[in-house]
């Protein structure tokens, strides 16, 4: 288990710099109309700069959550090569360092996903016109249960005139066959007679 921890570091001491310094994770370039900042920005003040330089919050929030998540890596791995730690808690750190990579790794790939996204396009509709949607959907709504309660009344009305067929057709039948059967008797009376 240390032995592949240690691999898995040796290779993202490699990586490290590339994941930090990678083009993806960098926020969309200032407009050229802005003028260059001389002094450099605290750390409160590249995360209001980044916020502004992202047009979707979405996609501003992978990123800080990224970035987040990378540092909580870069620590995790200087705690580990500390001395004088047991082994069950370098092997905790240790698996903790594997499952912040991943949550790293997957957090990266959503935000190159949503990077794809054009936002500039997407309508978001304010409240009032949500609120004459729904006043609209109200009424449709009104209307179809009117017409579901006229067409259950002429249901109704239907099924009062016609008759219960059932019960006459079985009478009917019966008489037919009582009939058919009093034809086959005179048919058997006349035969006699012969």
């Amino acid at each position: 288990m240390q032995s592949k921890i240690r691999e898995s570091l040796g290779v993202s001491k490699k990586s490290s710099p590339s994941i930090s310094n990678n083009k993806e994770n960098a926020p969309p370039p200032v407009a050229s109309s802005e003028a260059p900042v001389t002094a450099p920005p605290s750390s409160s003040q590249k995360t209001s700069t980044t916020a502004s330089n992202f047009v979707s919050p979405t996609r501003q929030l992978l990123h800080e959550s990224t970035m987040a998540v990378d540092s909580i890596v870069q620590k995790l791995k200087k705690t580990y090569t500390m001395s004088g730690m047991g082994a069950e808690l370098k092997e905790t750190i240790g698996n903790l360092i594997i499952e912040s990579r991943g949550l790293r790794d997957f957090l990266h790939q959503k935000l190159i996903l949503f990077k794809g996204i054009d936002m500039t396009m997407w309508k978001n509709d304010s409240v009032d016109q949500l609120v004459e949607k729904l006043a609209q959907y109200l009424q449709d709504n009104l209307i179809l249960e009117e017409q579901i309660k006229k067409y259950k009344k002429e249901l109704k009305l239907t099924k009062d005139v016609i008759p219960n067929l059932g019960a006459d057709v079985q009478e009917r039948i019966k008489r037919e066959i009582g009939g058919i059967a009093s034809d086959m008797g005179a048919v058997k009376a006349l035969r006699n007679k012969k």
